[in-house]
Order: C-alpha cells, then sequence, then structure tokens
C-alpha cells in the first residue's frame, strides 16, 4: 500500500528515514478510512509518521498525522554533512568554527551564527527550529486535529 514501506524502493536510494518502515494498517480501505475522517483531508495536508511517535517505522491509525505539507518539510530535519555533527551543525574548516543553518518555515535558510563548539551550534538551531514550529503550529492551529497541534507545540528537537 505505502511505497514508502516497500523494500525495493528502500534499497534504490530512498531516503533513510523511510528504512525499516512497515505498514500498520491493516488494508488501504482502512487508510481511506483514517484519511478521510481527518481535518485537512482534500486540502493537500500530507501523512506523517513521526510526529505523533518521534523516529517511528510504522504507518498506522495510531502514529500517522495529516498535516499541511509546509509544516510536514519544515519537521523534516536537515542532515549535518558529517554524521558526527549534531542536526543543523557544519563545521567551518577555514574558521575552524561550527556553523548552525536552518531553513525558515516561510522558505530559505537562516544562518544563526558560528560558534567555538558543535553544542553551543545545536543549541542554536534548537531554540529557533523549536521556535518556528510553536509559531507554525499557531498559525495552522484550527485547522488540524488538536492532538496534531500539541504534538507540534511540544516538539522537540535532538541532535541525531
Amino acid at each position: 500500500m505505502n511505497l514508502r514501506c516497500d523494500p525495493k524502493r528502500a534499497s534504490q536510494g530512498l531516503d533513510e528515514s523511510y528504512v525499516g518502515c512497515s505498514n500498520g494498517f491493516t488494508d488501504f480501505q482502512e487508510f481511506v478510512e483514517w484519511h478521510r475522517s481527518k481535518i485537512g483531508y482534500g486540502q493537500g495536508f500530507q501523512v506523517d509518521k513521526d510526529l505523533l511517535v518521534k523516529g517511528n517505522k510504522v504507518y498506522s491509525p495510531t502514529t500517522c498525522s495529516l498535516i499541511p505539507g509546509r509544516v510536514n518539510r519544515f519537521l523534516t530535519n536537515s542532515t549535518s554533512s558529517s554524521r558526527s555533527l549534531p542536526l543543523g551543525v557544519v563545521f567551518d574548516k577555514e574558521r575552524r568554527l561550527y556553523i548552525a543553518n536552518c531553513s525558515r518555515a516561510e522558505g530559505g535558510n537562516k544562518f544563526l551564527g558560528r560558534f567555538a563548539t558543535p553544542e553551543d551550534a545545536f543549541a542554536a538551531y534548537k531554540t529557533f527550529k523549536e521556535a518556528a514550529l510553536k509559531v507554525l503550529a499557531e498559525e495552522w492551529r484550527d485547522r488540524l486535529e488538536p492532538q496534531y497541534y500539541e504534538a507540534l507545540i511540544n516538539f522537540e528537537i535532538t541532535p541525531y
């Protein structure tokens, strides 16, 4: 049912956040009924698997949410150029400093500064991203299921 759960597709370079995903809907009809019952159905909202359960790998009625594409894209974590660095952090070899950047909810990128340590750079990233998520949650509050709004308000950014 869900192409993101297809092992063949996952092995063909699919975003690693989908590797190991599985389908928890009993059949396509259950998915359709769940989807149609949600606020945002027919309005271009997207199915998200890890707003309610961080790191979730199962698409199911209890683990998925239906949220605006803009919110879903903003939730996507940018990876560092090095797996050893936290999210939102890159190392500036020339200056020997850590740079924090974050995408803006309205589009584009926000330079957050240069820092002596990756922890300080990540702290700037985390602060910016969580504040922006709260703004997005408020913007969409009346068009979200209450549990999705609460999950956005309380979403915590982790380093990896």
